[in-house]
């Protein structure tokens, strides 16, 4: 028998040795009720974050008993290990979840997650002041900001140096890429605003975000270089008159293209969808082309009559016939 340290959690890698052997522990009963203790804190502290959201924003529902709540405060933070039970304990877990559960319903899509991201009582540290001036040492969410500052920065730098120092033709083929990454910087702007103020902001997606940068550049630059503005005004101008709506004159710069481009990547998709149907015969299938005539339905057939048992007649083979008169 090996016992295990209290601070150690119980995972597979503690319980299978390196041989693969399952390996026994034995527990004392207040260093498991300790470390039992230490994940309910931890889960209760998210809960009272969520608590005090739905208060703020008065959305608290009668069935959260806020006595209840501070009770398990009580128990979890304030009674020692010894004098808890395992019955006791399984009743406030149980109450834990319950209580996390409904708030987190009430109060969504904020989260746990989500308020600390945008709260300045949990900053990011930096082990380094450049690191910090550049990336921020606030909350994840205004770090956000910073980097989004700094970002603009080195793109309106980089216009500047294009347009001092290249020739004509390396910036009509640079200048869409710029003006794209600006679109798409002006909305994860927008979009870091509003989830800022309504405390729905998600680091997990910060990553999606840094993807929507680049694409957003490379979209504003081949919506330039790959098609004429020209075109896509006359292709804008259809749409309009099939939609029944009074045509515009609406010309564009490629600039402002690869900032459209840029700014909604559904822009982009879209342009590409309209210039491929005006390029491609229409398509039969009803799925690619709904405007296409569909085959007319086959009839159903009538039902056939039911007939009664009792006044039907009965229509008897020869064989049959003659069993039955014999």
């Amino acid at each position: 028998m090996s016992a295990m340290p209290p601070e150690a959690e119980l995972t597979k890698e503690n319980l299978i040795s390196a041989d693969g052997v399952v390996q026994s522990f034995t527990y004392d009963k207040e260093d498991a009720l300790a470390i039992h203790n230490a994940n309910y804190r931890h889960r209760y502290l998210e809960l009272e974050e969520l608590l005090e959201y739905a208060v703020e924003m008065g959305k608290l529902t009668p069935e959260i008993s806020l006595e209840e709540v501070k009770n398990l405060k009580k128990l979890f933070f304030y009674t020692p290990s010894n004098q808890i039970d395992v019955a006791t304990l399984c009743h406030a877990e149980a109450q834990l979840e319950w209580h996390y559960n409904q708030l987190a319903v009430l109060v969504a899509p904020v989260t746990s997650e989500t308020l600390r991201a945008t709260s300045e009582d949990y900053p990011v540290a930096r082990k380094s002041r450049i690191a910090a001036y550049f990336l921020g040492d606030a909350s994840v969410a205004s770090n956000c900001f910073r980097q989004m500052l700094w970002i603009a920065i080195v793109l309106v730098g980089l216009m500047f140096y294009f347009r001092a120092f290249s020739g004509l033709n390396t910036i009509h083929y640079i200048e869409p890429f710029l003006f794209g990454a600006i679109g798409s910087l002006v909305y994860l702007y927008k979009a870091l605003n509003e989830c800022h103020t309504n405390r729905t902001f998600e680091p997990s997606k910060m990553t999606t975000d840094r993807l929507r940068l680049f694409m957003g550049a490379l979209s504003g630059g081949l919506i330039v270089n790959l098609f004429d503005p020209g075109a896509i005004s006359g292709v804008m101008e259809a749409n309009q008159a099939a939609s029944g709506a009074a045509p515009k004159n609406a010309t564009f710069s490629a600039a402002a293209l690869g900032f459209l481009a840029g700014y909604s990547v559904d822009f982009f998709y879209g342009t590409l969808d309209r210039l491929i149907k005006n390029l491609l015969p229409p398509s039969r299938d009803p799925v690619d082309n709904p405007k296409a005539p569909t085959p007319a339905p086959v009839p159903k057939p009538a039902p056939v009559p039911e007939m009664s048992l009792v006044s039907a007649p009965v229509v008897a083979t020869e064989p049959e016939t003659k069993a039955i008169n014999s």
